[in-house]
């Protein structure tokens, strides 16, 4: 109490900056996740933003980068302005939930070639998510089409979830027997988090 009147006291006729509304309680392990300050109109050059623990860095002058270092711990993220503290947030530390991809069109490893036309797409079973029900998505990914005898036939950078038509032309023009390999997932998480899923899938192409 003592110490918010004595802030109250030092910059009366202030309005203090504090975190953004939209700063999440819990942030995950491993993965960049967003810190929003609510400048107030106040000089960036007098905001500091600090932990107890992790890795911290400045996007611009209304976002930080944290990504946590431990598992369970609640990290205190401290707001500074002109060197004395005007906000605090404790967060809670997990493991992100695991990400599994499935082809919506294809429920096996095999994918029909009618079905390349009925816009399919990649999508994550389970997603991590955080306030809101916010989703987590995939942004882009890399493709590889074999022929029947197992040689590379195409291969590209998809941008989104869907594979392109590009592609499909290419997989139509070899016909069932065709493989379709892809891998490097680019995630978007909440927050506008980037991540890479290590994961590669192979479908294979039937009439």
């Amino acid at each position: 109490m003592l110490i918010f009147l004595f802030i109250v006291q030092l910059f009366s006729g202030t309005t203090l900056p504090t975190f953004g509304t939209d700063m999440e309680e819990t942030m995950y392990l491993g993965v960049e996740n967003m810190i929003t300050v609510d400048l107030k109109k106040v000089n960036p050059e007098d905001i500091k933003v600090k932990v107890n623990s992790g890795t911290l860095y400045k996007k611009n002058d209304s976002v930080y980068v944290y990504i946590p270092q431990e598992v369970d711990a609640e990290v205190k993220i401290k707001l500074y302005y002109q060197n004395v503290i005007c906000d605090l947030k404790i967060v809670t530390i997990k493991v992100p939930a695991p990400l599994t991809l499935a082809f919506d069109t294809a429920p096996s490893d095999k994918i029909k070639l009618s079905a390349l036309d009925q816009n399919g797409k990649w999508t994550l079973r389970n997603p991590n998510t955080q306030a809101n029900n916010k989703k987590t998505f995939i942004t882009s990914f890399n493709i590889y089409i074999r022929n029947q005898q197992g040689i590379s036939y195409y291969s590209a950078t998809v941008r989104g979830e869907k594979i392109d038509e590009a592609a499909i032309k290419v997989i139509k023009s070899i016909g069932a027997g065709a493989t379709i390999l892809c891998n490097n997932f680019q995630i978007l998480q909440p927050n506008n988090n980037i991540t890479y899923l290590n994961e590669q899938k192979e479908l294979t192409v039937i009439e």
